[in-house]
């Protein structure tokens, strides 16, 4: 078991090292929304779909990108 935990571990330190810097930045999340929506205007048209957007974020509240990347992804 201690061996497989080593060879987890290494692993996983060799993928933190060759995923690079984390890189952060600001993005207002209403401009992000806004755009997919107007994206999506014409499918949800098509489909007879009401699509609303409504935050519940404080403003100024950080968000991480894997959730962005997460939710932009689904």
């Amino acid at each position: 078991m201690d061996q497989s935990k080593r060879i987890l571990d290494g692993l996983l330190t060799l993928a933190r090292s060759q995923a690079g810097p984390i890189r952060q930045h600001d993005v207002d999340l209403a401009d992000l929304v806004s755009g997919i929506l107007a994206g999506a205007a014409g499918e949800t048209t098509a489909r007879d779909l009401a699509v609303r957007a409504r935050s519940m974020a404080r403003p100024g509240s950080r968000v991480s990108s894997s959730c962005l990347n997460a939710w932009s992804a689904t």
